[in-house]
């Protein structure tokens, strides 16, 4: 027999075929349901579309999820779409989600208890939910001379001028109260207490001077017997040291929380 002739370029043209069919395997393979991918690194150059209330999740090696994106489950008789990332334990981070209609729409992270410390407000579309940000306080301008306005205490003992109940959002508290004296035959002391324990050091306001509490304290027991959010009950508090005839008061400029 002689050798057969093929005709030119039939090796590309089989190759081409090869793959051609190999392609339409895989097409037809990847259209059925598939339980799991072992794969050391997976590269995926264009769209990869989960549909039919599907989600992507990642597991850890100690078998909590630490990922989910798609389908996060049912709220208020709703599918609830959107991601949610956790902690290596599998305790939520931050999740972003809502129902198709708009409905549910919620972005937040969590701390390791599982408290909201920031999240939208999801109901009016804008703005913040938490943390709960105090506006003021407000005080009598700086300027002012006319401490009379001020409360003021005369009693040797300590004495509350001003009050209030505030959530609690920070581990520490940033603090700016100023105390005056109505006299220079006056001298006095001031302090701040929260939940009775007092905050910073007590100041003294010396013969008709005035005195500041400035700088950022710890709040007493945060994270042990105070909680994110607990209120707490805020006392100005002063009292006359030497001297007659008038009292020692004080104005609050600045109190908020700040970070560790």
């Amino acid at each position: 027999m002689g050798t057969p002739h093929y005709p030119q370029g039939i090796g590309d043209l089989i190759s081409g075929l090869r793959r051609d069919v190999q392609a339409a395997r895989t097409q037809a393979q990847s259209r059925l349901p598939f339980r799991r991918i072992k794969v050391a690194l997976l590269e995926l150059f264009g769209n990869l579309a989960v549909r039919a209330g599907g989600t992507i999740t990642v597991d850890n090696s100690a078998g909590s999820t630490i990922a989910a994106i798609g389908n996060l489950g049912q709220a208020s008789g709703q599918t609830i779409w959107g991601m949610r990332l956790a902690r290596p334990d599998g305790s939520d981070a931050l999740i972003v989600y809502g129902a198709p209609n708009g409905d549910l729409t919620f972005v937040a992270i969590k701390d390791k208890l599982g408290n909201i410390v920031v999240s939208d407000d999801g109901l009016s579309g804008q703005g913040l939910a938490t943390p709960y940000v105090p506006y003021g306080p407000l005080s009598m301008s700086a300027t002012d001379t006319n401490f009379q306005k001020l409360p003021a205490s005369t009693s040797s003992s300590f004495e509350t001028l001003l009050e209030g109940v505030v959530p609690l959002t920070h581990p520490r508290i940033r603090v700016q109260i100023f105390w005056q004296c109505d006299n220079t035959a006056l001298s006095g002391d001031g302090r701040l207490l929260i939940n009775g324990h007092q905050i910073g050091s007590t100041v003294a306001a010396n013969n008709g001077d005035s005195a500041f509490l400035d700088g950022i304290y710890d709040i007493p027991g945060w994270g042990d017997s105070v909680s994110y959010l607990q209120e707490a009950y805020l006392e100005v508090q002063a009292r006359r040291t030497a001297g007659t005839g008038g009292g020692i008061r004080c104005a609050v400029y600045s109190l908020y929380g700040v970070q560790s």
